[in-house]
């Protein structure tokens, strides 16, 4: 099959339907090697050792659920290229983990023997990610969705996880700018540059919130927003828990309660109302 015939994707542009293929392809190059840069986090913790003791635990807590998700993204590639709607939603969401993850792992962690590798995921995610949004037709896919779609609920959690992330990391840069105290997670990672207030505030909480409005409102790129931000708070919500897991089992201390309840929301509410939310798709 076509994948580019396969997904709805727009024909006003000549060429514009490649980009689909484009997305799919850059896929697969991504499955080996996020797994191989999962496992040897996970099963060779030395690739991390010029990273702060305290962090190690965390990283590795996180490769254990990158690895997890390896499968499914094989899954979800493999559906989306044979045409279903619920798969390429959840295929996009997987990537947009992908490129949290090794953004964050790019620029974020110290250099070793592994950073070319994360350059080249966070790349091939970057683009996958492009490619896939200028390729999809937003209207045909929300047109999929039939007129039960709970889409003010869904909404409602978007909205409420962008204020509870933005109200977390605005609550703590305004506590140190008050005492100057760093965070304990600025701490955490060595005290240098923060990769999570960046890409949370700059881009988790704009797209949480323009996701629940456009959703709201009934806009196509609601549903697409949606499915890409119920996506990501599932799995991000399940990677913050197992790096505090391994937090807790290595004696390092765990994040403050306020976060771990945060967390939970995310790792437990994300999988309750993406399921409720993706019944209501048709193919």
């Amino acid at each position: 099959m076509n994948p580019s015939t396969a997904i709805p994707v727009k024909r006003a542009a000549v060429g514009i339907a490649a980009n689909v293929r484009v997305a799919l392809w850059l896929s697969v190059a991504i499955i080996p090697l996020v797994a191989v840069a999962a496992a040897a986090g996970l099963l060779a913790p030395a690739v991390y050792q010029r990273n702060p003791a305290t962090l190690i635990p965390a990283l590795r807590g996180q490769d254990l659920v990158t690895l997890l998700l390896v499968p499914t993204l094989g899954g979800a590639l493999w559906g989306a290229w044979r045409g279903s709607i619920r798969a390429t939603l959840i295929w996009i969401g997987l990537l947009g983990y992908m490129f949290y993850t090794y953004t964050g792992a790019a620029l974020g962690y110290y250099f070793a023997e592994l950073t070319p590798l994360y350059i080249a995921l966070f790349s091939l995610s970057v683009f996958a990610l492009a490619a896939a949004a200028s390729g999809i037709d937003p209207a045909s896919i929300a047109e999929r969705f039939d007129p039960t779609t709970p889409r003010r609920a869904v909404a409602s959690f978007l909205a409420l996880i962008g204020l509870l992330l933005a109200g977390l990391w605005l609550g703590q840069i305004g506590a140190y700018l008050r005492s100057g105290v760093l965070p304990t997670g600025v701490v955490a990672a060595g005290g240098g540059p923060y990769f999570v207030y960046a890409l949370d505030l700059g881009l988790i909480v704009p797209i949480s919130v323009l996701g629940a409005i456009w959703l709201w409102q009934g806009r196509p790129w609601g549903s697409i927003l949606a499915s890409y931000m119920l996506v990501k708070a599932t799995t991000m919500g399940l990677a913050l828990l197992a790096m505090n897991w391994f937090n807790l089992q290595s004696g390092i201390p765990t994040e403050p309660v306020e976060q771990l309840g945060f967390y939970t929301l995310l790792a437990l509410g994300g999988p309750a109302i993406a399921v409720w939310f993706f019944r209501h798709c048709r193919g």
